[in-house]
């Protein structure tokens, strides 16, 4: 693998002649580069790398979404009740049961193997180290009687929270100018 020292296409085709057997390149979405790969090195494949693919999908969703936006400016959100304190809609994605059995036999391997080396007389620092763990997390383990399980993180509460049936209200009647929220909030005090 290789970086080429700037970004003079005109280099490209005679850098990748002088280094025969280049089998893939990637590159940027600029046109330059791909003529100068091509007559480089006819034979080897061109890729995008990840960042321009994600630019690149970027621009494409800012497209579509621009092209949709008098139909989603008509979407109202609904909420199961008036009163929720939920502004939006949260998005997760659906993680089945079997997946999450899956990570806690992870977590619950790691702990046991935590408590095995701490038995063996290895230190915390010891531990860690192989394990690819924070020494916080291995002096969890050490000193719990049984397996730490994870609970379901509350939302916190922010500034916000005492506003947001009122918020829900508004953006139901239309209301989407979050300057023009912002003000009414500060009438409110």
């Amino acid at each position: 693998m290789d970086l080429l020292p700037d970004r003079a296409a005109a280099r490209l085709p005679n850098w990748l002649r002088e280094h025969h057997g280049v089998l893939v390149i990637s590159r940027d979405r600029g046109g330059e580069y791909a003529l100068g790969a091509q007559q480089g090195a006819p034979e080897a494949i061109q890729i995008a790398d990840r960042l321009h693919v994600v630019l690149k999908l970027a621009d494409v969703a800012q497209r579509i979404l621009r092209h949709h936006r008098k139909q989603l400016k008509q979407i109202q959100l609904t909420s199961a009740s008036a009163a929720s304190p939920m502004l939006g809609v949260r998005l997760l994605r659906p993680v089945p049961e079997r997946e999450k059995q899956h990570k806690r036999q992870e977590r619950k391997a790691r702990s046991e193997s935590v408590r095995e080396l701490s038995a063996r007389g290895m230190t915390m620092q010891h531990i860690a180290r192989p394990l690819h763990l924070d020494r916080k997390t291995v002096a969890t383990c050490v000193h719990a009687s049984t397996f730490p399980e994870r609970t379901a993180l509350s939302p916190r509460a922010n500034r916000v929270t005492p506003y947001a049936p009122y918020l829900l209200t508004r953006w139901q009647e239309g209301a989407r100018q979050t300057t023009g929220l912002w003000r009414e909030l500060t009438a409110r005090g």
